[in-house]
């Protein structure tokens, strides 16, 4: 395993992880669901436009 690649991702998903419980306590459940499926349609939106923006 290349660890130079796998610790700033592993670094990420912790960081994101802990502020994600921190905010977590502040919305109710739908809310969470909403915003995860935002994120995660716009996700795919903004590599296809930067697919074809930067060519």
């Amino acid at each position: 395993m290349n660890w130079i690649v796998v610790l700033p991702f592993a670094a990420g998903s912790l960081a994101g992880m802990l502020i994600g419980r921190i905010i977590a306590h502040f919305l109710a459940g739908s809310k969470l669901q909403q915003g995860f499926a935002v994120v995660s349609m716009g996700v795919p939106v903004w590599m296809i436009i930067r697919l074809f923006w930067m060519g």
